[in-house]
């Protein structure tokens, strides 16, 4: 909810703003890990198209923290 108000009041200012939302219910395994989600390459794949010098990540619970940082790792590789 955070990034949406952040983004309604950017967006009252004239400031283009895009939400992407990768937790769509689809379940993934790798390995021995499940994936809950958008893949990494679909998440690159937004990443590139919607460009910005600014990107928020924002999870509801804690025990969403590694795909959170896995996020943000695919973040930080697709926009270096």
């Amino acid at each position: 909810m955070g990034l949406l108000f952040l983004a309604g009041y950017l967006r009252e200012r004239g400031i283009q703003v895009n939400v992407l939302d990768f937790f769509n219910g689809q379940v993934h395994k790798e390995g021995e890990y499940h994936w809950q989600g958008s893949r990494e390459e679909e998440i690159a794949a937004e990443i590139r198209h919607n460009m910005s010098p600014v990107v928020g990540i924002s999870s509801m619970f804690s025990v969403h923290c590694h795909g959170v940082h896995r996020v943000a790792a695919v973040i930080k590789k697709t926009l270096p």
